[in-house]
């Protein structure tokens, strides 16, 4: 009876015919296989064809190391069944995939470079470098090194390699983490420490501090009230063009080209510039009223003054020069409150401040000598008449007036009414505050002679 019988076999496929046709090998003109249960394949044969087994076929595209149902049929007038088969495809052989490569102790090249190494795997096309920590990236390299660039100073690094056969599409398992520091920068410069500074001048303040090792230059920097940055080379600096009698405040740090690195800042140290020479201020100022209508200013001499302003400031604005400690200033009104005060000029100061003022009031005006209106001469009788008296008595007050006196209470005379030792003696009284050169007093019943009233006149206008 005829069967299905396997010719050959792969991993991937299987030959099979039908065998023993046995007498009726040559009637059959079609043979059909099918593989677990799939649609029928056919093997057309031609007229003639003769044998005891059918020509072959072949299933392909099967999976390694599988069982297969086959059947197979054979046609004359109709199809008669073959003796089914059980066929397994080749086994496949067993691939390992490629050794695992074996990291090597990475070496720090520089501050942003390290090489990582391994062990070099038989058969491997290529290989995958995964850097793990702290950057998470992967390279494929066709040697069994690598140097990884742009790296951060002073940081740890870790990598991990696998092998790839091309030949086999396979990896090997990844080697084990292999860690390395970059190499850390050099360390900032010291920081410098600043001196005591210099004052040079009204206008100069020179800056130093100690050196700092390795510093390639100094950044000094002036604070308040400038706000600069000056970059030296060398450990001084002397600052120009500043203002004089003003506070100036610096600090400095170090860099270093080697390391890229600042120090720290200095502690900010302060100097004032030097003052201009200022004149003294003249001291001793008085104004005294020499008349009434002038004053005379007068002051101590200052060291080094080539000149001298004073200055009259109330109640008009005047003012004088001189080269002496003194000025008369004429022309001003009597019984007037004058003010001032005096300043010195030296070409090494300029202008000293004012002094401190003084003042002074003029005097009044001096009134005009009295007359009488008729003489009165010694010896025998004479005229002295009430409105004379009167008028006396006017010239004596406005005197009083003129010596910061009060005024006096006479008694006035009266026409056709004696003339009385009390009037003579008021008169007398009255002009004794302002001069004792006077006739002597009179009591009741004594005699007034024309020379004591003479001399009341001549007392009077004696008063200076």
């Amino acid at each position: 009876m005829a069967y299905v019988s396997t010719i050959s076999t792969t991993q991937s496929s299987i030959t099979v015919d039908i065998s023993d046709l046995g007498s009726r090998q040559n009637t059959y003109n079609q043979f059909r296989f099918r593989i677990s249960s799939g649609s029928w394949r056919y093997v057309s044969v031609q007229s003639g064809y003769t044998g005891y087994d059918s020509p072959n076929y072949t299933f392909t595209g099967l999976s390694a190391g599988t069982a297969y149902y086959i059947e197979g049929e054979a046609q004359t007038n109709s199809w008669y069944s073959a003796t089914p088969k059980w066929a397994n495809t080749d086994s496949a052989p067993i691939v390992y995939p490629p050794s695992t490569p074996s990291m090597y102790t990475p070496t720090p090249n520089s501050q942003t470079a390290i090489t990582f190494s391994w062990s070099g795997v038989s058969g491997a096309t290529y290989y995958e470098l995964y850097m793990g920590y702290p950057y998470y990236e992967t390279r494929y390299i066709y040697q069994t090194y690598y140097q990884w660039l742009n790296l951060s100073p002073g940081t740890q690094y870790g990598a991990q390699v696998r092998a790839y056969d091309s030949s086999k599409g396979m990896y090997s398992d990844w080697s084990s983490m292999a860690y390395a520091y970059t190499n850390s920068p050099p360390p900032p410069p010291p920081t410098p420490q600043m001196y005591t500074p210099t004052v040079n001048s009204q206008s100069a303040i020179t800056f130093s501090w100690s050196g700092s090792s390795g510093a390639t230059y100094y950044d000094l920097y002036m604070g308040a009230p400038l706000y600069e940055t000056r970059y030296i080379y060398q450990t001084y600096y002397q600052w120009l063009n500043l203002l004089h009698s003003t506070r100036y405040g610096a600090q400095v740090r170090a860099y270093s080209s080697n390391s890229g690195l600042y120090s720290s800042w200095s502690s900010m140290v302060y100097a004032t510039t030097n003052s201009p020479p200022v004149t003294a201020a003249p001291t001793g100022f008085t104004l005294r009223a020499s008349a009434s209508t002038e004053v005379v200013a007068s002051w101590n001499s200052v060291s080094g003054a080539t000149n001298y302003e004073v200055a009259i400031y109330t109640p008009i604005s005047v003012s004088y020069t001189t080269t002496s400690t003194s000025r008369a200033i004429g022309n001003l009104s009597p019984n007037t409150y004058y003010a001032g005060y005096v300043r010195a000029y030296s070409a090494a100061g300029g202008w000293s401040a004012w002094s401190g003022a003084s003042a002074v009031t003029t005097p009044k005006s001096r009134p005009t000598d009295f007359n009488w209106t008729y003489a009165k001469n010694s010896g025998g009788n004479f005229n002295l008449t009430a409105t004379e008296w009167n008028n006396l008595c006017v010239k004596i007050n406005a005197f009083r007036e003129y010596k910061g006196l009060g005024s006096y209470t006479f008694t006035t005379a009266i026409t056709g009414q004696p003339f009385t030792y009390n009037h003579y003696n008021q008169a007398r009284n009255a002009i004794n505050s302002m001069n004792t050169n006077i006739p002597p007093y009179r009591n009741q019943n004594d005699t007034i002679y024309a020379s004591e009233i003479n001399q009341l006149r001549t007392s009077l206008n004696s008063i200076s």
